[in-house]
């Protein structure tokens, strides 16, 4: 019996080559300036391929006062961020204000300003070289207070590429 070779057959843009994710640790953090939240590594098994990148978590500031009077004097101004291989692909401006919800405890009362964070990216690596995607925040006020992200969640696919075409420069791919 003769033996016979086997090759890899891709159908471009429909075939799912590898899928990688993450748990993000929760950060809390005084710092102005930028912050890694978490990281990951994908390395592309074709140099044509698309990563989609998705992202979920909740970026909040506390503010805590006494006798059910909230202090919102504190009002931390920053943005949200995705590095892949050190360019900022995606950025959420305003990540940290949006809406109070409170949560009373006996005579002090806290209350939270934030907001659910989502992101979706296509990226074209255009080659087989590691590619490592990146979570930051950058602070542009600290008037007081803290800043926490938490429940973050991080995946990426490799999807054969081939059909779907992206712009050079991996601008947004429709």
């Amino acid at each position: 019996m003769a033996l016979t070779k086997l090759t890899k057959h891709i159908v471009s843009g429909a075939t799912i080559v590898q899928v990688r994710y993450k748990d993000c640790s929760n950060l809390s953090t005084g710092n102005t300036g930028a912050t890694q939240w978490d990281s990951m590594t994908l390395t592309p098994q074709y140099a044509d391929s698309i990563l989609e990148v998705r992202f979920q978590g909740i970026c909040r500031q506390a503010m805590e006062g006494t006798g059910g009077n909230n202090d919102h004097s504190n009002n931390v101004e920053g943005n949200l961020h995705m590095y892949i291989n050190g360019s900022n692909e995606y950025t959420i401006n305003d990540a940290f204000s949006f809406a109070d919800f409170g949560q009373p405890y006996g005579n002090t009362s806290t209350s939270n300003k934030g907001k659910a964070v989502n992101m979706f990216h296509r990226h074209l690596p255009g080659s087989t070289n590691l590619q490592t995607i990146s979570m930051q925040i950058t602070r542009s006020s600290n008037d007081g207070g803290s800043v926490t992200c938490q429940n973050g969640f991080l995946i990426a696919k490799e999807i054969a590429g081939g059909v779907l075409l992206g712009t050079p420069g991996n601008a947004k791919v429709n």
